[in-house]
Parts: structure tokens; C-alpha cells; sequence
């Protein structure tokens, strides 16, 4: 009788367990994965923003924008190189960033990058769109 209580009691401790690692932790461990890779991927796109915002302060025809305020077509190719270059690990996993906005003040360049992260979630997670903004000096615009 007391053989047969033990092997129950460790039935039920297995099938606990089982239970517990099955629903509790191995979606918890799946979701920090997630997570990681999320963050891996913003902080990729955060340095193509910035490389974007330095190719743009290259490139940015200056007389142009004093004179009109506007911004040549030029320095959105040289931004969206730049940005392309630099997510190549980005674009290996089908996620690709492009320049959403280039905004000059102050004599500063700033330079939205935009990306599509739903393909690192699984698709029960709505659209993930992470933008990030660079930030690069002209110094020729400051006075």
C-alpha cells in the first residue's frame, strides 16, 4: 500500500512538472528570445539612422536649402545607402530599413529610418514598425 502512495505521488510530481515546463516556462523562454531579438534589431536600426543622418550632413547641397529650404533627391539616395549598408545584417533576415524623413534645424540633419519587425514574431503579434532618428551637424548651415 505505501509503495503503491510513493510511485502516485511521483506521477503526479512528473506530471507536474512536465505541466509546468510545458505551459509556464518554455513560452516565457520563447518570449525572451523574442524580445532579444527585437531589441538587437532597434539598436541595428538606430546605427543606420545615424549613419543615414551622416551621409545626408554630407550630401546635403547647402546653397539649396538656404536659398528654398528644400532638400535635393540626392541626399535621400546617399541617406538610404547608408542606411541600406549599414542593416546588411538586417537585410540578411528580410527586415529592410528606409528612410522615412529627413528633417534639417538648427543646423542640424536628422534622419528617420524606418523598418517592418513582424517578421521576427510569430503572426498572431500585430505589425511592429520601429522608427528611429538619427542626428548629424552641417556645419556649414551653423552659424
Amino acid at each position: 500500500m505505501k509503495a503503491n502512495l510513493l510511485r502516485d505521488k511521483k506521477a503526479y510530481s512528473t506530471m507536474f512538472w512536465t505541466v509546468f515546463f510545458t505551459f509556464c516556462l518554455i513560452p516565457i523562454m520563447a518570449l525572451s528570445i523574442e524580445l532579444g531579438r527585437y531589441y538587437i534589431a532597434r539598436t541595428q536600426i538606430a546605427a543606420a539612422a545615424d549613419a543615414s543622418a551622416l551621409a545626408a550632413a554630407i550630401e546635403i547641397n547647402q546653397n539649396t536649402f538656404v536659398q528654398t529650404g528644400q532638400i535635393v533627391s540626392t541626399t535621400y539616395s546617399w541617406a538610404q545607402k547608408a542606411a541600406s549598408l549599414n542593416g546588411e545584417e538586417l537585410i540578411s533576415r528580410k527586415i529592410y530599413p528606409s528612410v522615412s524623413n529627413i528633417v534639417v534645424k538648427n543646423g542640424s540633419v536628422m534622419v528617420a529610418v524606418s523598418a517592418d519587425l513582424s517578421i521576427l514574431f510569430p503572426s498572431v503579434v500585430p505589425d511592429i514598425q520601429v522608427t528611429e532618428w538619427g542626428k548629424a551637424e552641417v556645419r556649414a548651415l551653423s552659424n
